[in-house]
């Protein structure tokens, strides 16, 4: 296909049509229609703190203890795990049902629902939400052995910090020697091969067990199998925090990376509140950009794919920067066209889907500059003048590096009439 046929995006559309470019009409409306149609189905979440049910939003990921989810208006919010009493899951009905017989005090049929019907679930951050609920079932019983079982489980997930902070240490006070025996078996096995909080779990369990009692020591180790030790954990179990009231690494470094942000050399514009640990933020900041690209090509290829309006954004960044690096004298190549078309497409994409997202200001700006060097002078300023308006507006005080660069893009305009 020709350099000229991709540049093609049609006519008559959105700010960055030119007339004059031969469409694809097909292409582009699948396209648009599939993205609209997964976009109005995937707010069918909820979530309960304490009797009350948010619902209309869509599930994310989990981060040091707190759980990301998309808003109804497409904005990211936060929630501290502490503060979840239940989840509802769009294709998981088991877990309201499993959450109602906790409510009613059947942990039983809680667990049997848990262990069936959880076999299914793919998302890591909810396997670890249900191996949790578990291990709550299992402690409200007092059900020592199962409890800790649970918790190896979230050893071997390499679970978040929240939940590898807080073993079953109570329970184990009030066993016989027999389950004591096994349950050190267990942890030492498991112990071998954790890190992180993890890792300092297992010890706190094995010292609330008390000194070892060597006369029945091999006995216990005898009665467990290779296959039913907990003993397969990821040697690249994450650090994460030893204690509830510690903060995090991850938390740590992006509080210590928020504050030189602006500090250290980057070789784009980014904006203030971005994610600094972010993988693909690192990239963009250290000028691969080609890795930038193919990063966030494989991130939104997953079924699970999660933080689409960053993404976009951080792809559009990437493009706009690759096309600049194409630019010969200011002058527009083939190559350097394409990749900002790109970049445009991928602005926009935020800015209509992500309304009061906060990644709306900045691709208004982006926006602005790509349609300034594609010479589309008017578009260019009622893009950034809209980057001025609620909600989410740029502004001096918030996001000084971008409003800067806004108000340099509106005098390069006012300069060239």
């Amino acid at each position: 296909m020709s350099s000229r046929r991709r540049n093609n995006v049609g006519a008559g559309g959105p700010p960055l049509i030119h007339r004059g470019w031969a469409p694809r009409w097909g292409t582009i409306l699948a396209a648009w229609l599939l993205l609209h149609a997964v976009l109005e189905t995937v707010h069918a979440d909820a979530l309960r703190i304490g009797q009350y049910w948010k619902k209309g939003i869509t599930f994310e990921s989990v981060e040091s203890g707190t759980l990301i989810y998309t808003g109804s208006a497409g904005d990211e919010r936060e929630i501290k795990l502490a503060e979840i009493t239940a989840l509802d899951a769009a294709g998981y009905p088991f877990l309201h049902k499993a959450h109602t017989a906790m409510d009613e005090g059947d942990d039983s049929a809680a667990l049997q629902l848990f262990s069936t019907a959880g076999k299914g679930v793919r998302h890591p951050w909810l396997r670890q939400w249900i191996a949790w609920q578990v291990m709550q079932c299992h402690i409200r019983r007092g059900a020592a052995k199962e409890a800790v079982a649970a918790y190896l489980d979230l050893v071997r997930q390499r679970g978040d910090g929240f939940y590898l902070s807080q073993p079953p240490l109570h329970l184990l006070d009030a066993v016989d020697h027999g389950t004591k025996q096994d349950i050190r078996a267990r942890l030492v096995s498991a112990q071998a091969r954790a890190g992180g909080a993890g890792k300092t779990g297992l010890e706190a369990m094995l010292a609330q067990l008390g000194p070892l009692d060597t006369s029945g020591e091999r006995e216990g180790m005898d009665s467990v199998s290779p296959s039913s030790a907990a003993g397969a954990v990821d040697d690249a179990t994450p650090e994460v925090r030893p204690q509830p009231e510690a903060p995090s690494p991850a938390k740590t470094e992006r509080a210590t990376a928020g504050q030189h942000l602006g500090e250290g050399p980057s070789a784009v514009e980014l904006p203030a509140f971005i994610r600094v640990d972010d993988p693909v933020t690192r990239l963009l900041r250290n000028g691969k950009f080609e890795e930038a690209v193919k990063n966030v090509d494989r991130l939104l290829a997953r079924a699970d794919a999660r933080h689409v309006g960053l993404r976009w954004y951080q792809r559009g960044v990437a493009r706009r920067a690759m096309a600049e690096r194409l630019d010969d004298g200011g002058a527009l190549g083939a190559k350097s066209r394409e990749l900002t078309l790109l970049a445009g497409l991928d602005f926009m994409r935020v800015v209509i889907y992500f309304p009061t997202g906060r990644y709306r200001g900045p691709s208004l700006v982006e926006a602005g500059d790509v349609h300034l060097r594609l010479g589309l002078d008017a578009m260019a300023l009622r893009l950034l003048k809209e980057a001025l308006r609620p909600p989410k507006a740029i502004s001096a005080k918030e996001n000084p590096r971008y409003h800067r660069r806004l108000t340099q893009l509106n005098d390069r305009i006012s300069a060239a009439r």
